[in-house]
């Protein structure tokens, strides 16, 4: 039973990795849809040969899942600028960014690119004293979809600070110069 479960979670990670790849293709397409699409091309096969990714992409690790999350946020953030539904996708943008956090705390800071969006992008403007709000409320809620644990059993979850828990990792762990 176990040796199936880490096969299966392997699987995911390697499904996850070539997704990154295509997320990779599909950002700098939207990013530049005039630039020739080889460029896309060679961005996407990049991410699908790079030598780290591919290796991690073999194990049942947070990291691929983690960057595959990442990607996702920060297209769906390019995207905005050709989306028919500007708002709806800035909000999933800010979901896959919750997503993200919840498989590896760090890569929520990408939380900032579609916070960078909402104030350059002219058709998000007008609808910034809602969508500024909903952005963290998006983004928690997907989050807690990624990291039910967090609410489940808040006090285990936080730790005491000095030990265990997302406290330790925030507050103790970093002045022991780790």
């Amino acid at each position: 039973a176990m040796q199936q479960l880490l096969l299966t979670a392997r699987l995911l990670s390697a499904l996850l990795g070539a997704g990154t790849a295509v997320l990779v293709y599909a950002a700098i397409a939207s990013w530049r849809p005039r630039l020739h699409y080889s460029y896309s091309v060679l961005g996407g096969l990049l991410m699908a040969f790079v030598p780290g990714h591919v290796q991690h992409s073999h194990f049942a690790t947070v990291d691929v899942a983690a960057t595959f999350f990442v990607a996702l946020s920060l297209w769906l953030a390019i995207y905005i600028q050709n989306s028919s539904h500007p708002a709806r996708t800035f909000l999933w943008s800010c979901f896959a960014a919750g997503l993200a956090a919840a498989t590896k705390y760090n890569a929520g800071i990408v939380i900032l690119a579609p916070l960078c969006v909402l104030f350059l992008e002219e058709r998000l403007r007008p609808r910034i004293k809602v969508l500024l709000p909903a952005l963290f409320g998006v983004a928690f809620v997907g989050f807690v979809i990624g990291c039910p644990y967090s609410i489940l059993n808040f006090h285990e979850f936080w730790g005491d600070g000095q030990n265990t828990g997302v406290a330790y990792e925030l507050l103790w762990h970093p002045h022991q110069g780790q």
